[in-house]
């Protein structure tokens, strides 16, 4: 029983430390395009989507739609 709640309190870490990393990556990204604005909003939701290891699309994207 109490093995069993330590790896569910690992696990549980584990999640919530990836979220905080992913929060932080997001924050980071919508912070550059609100505040400069030389940045190409379809080239940093690519970077943004390539470094969350996800495909992007081949449209052009916008990073508020």
């Amino acid at each position: 029983m109490l093995a069993r709640n330590a790896e569910s309190l690992y696990w549980i870490g584990r999640y919530v430390e990836r979220a905080d990393d992913t929060a932080r990556i997001l924050d980071v990204t919508v912070h550059q395009l609100l505040e400069d604005s030389s940045v190409d909003p379809d080239q940093a939701s690519r970077t943004l989507l390539k470094v969350l290891g996800i495909e992007s699309p081949k449209q052009q994207l916008d990073v508020w739609s």
